[in-house]
C-alpha cells in the first residue's frame, strides 16, 4: 500500500470512492440520482482546486 499525490486520473476512481463511503462510510448509491454528487461535492474539487493537497492510498492486490 502507498499514498501517493492523486493524478488527474483518478478522478473517476475518487467518484466512486465517494460513493460507495458516502453513507456512513457505507454505499451511498441509493441516496442520490447522479452517482457523480459525492465526487462533486467531498472529492473532486481538492483534485481541481487545490491539487497539492489531494492524495489517494494505492493498494495492490495479487
Amino acid at each position: 500500500m502507498i499514498i501517493r499525490q492523486a493524478k488527474p486520473g483518478d478522478l473517476e476512481s475518487l467518484y466512486r470512492v465517494s460513493l460507495e463511503t458516502g453513507h456512513l462510510g457505507e454505499d451511498a448509491s441509493h441516496l442520490y440520482a447522479d452517482p457523480r454528487m459525492m465526487g462533486h461535492i467531498y472529492s473532486a474539487p481538492y483534485l481541481k482546486l487545490e491539487p497539492d493537497l489531494a492524495f489517494v492510498i494505492e493498494r495492490h492486490t495479487r
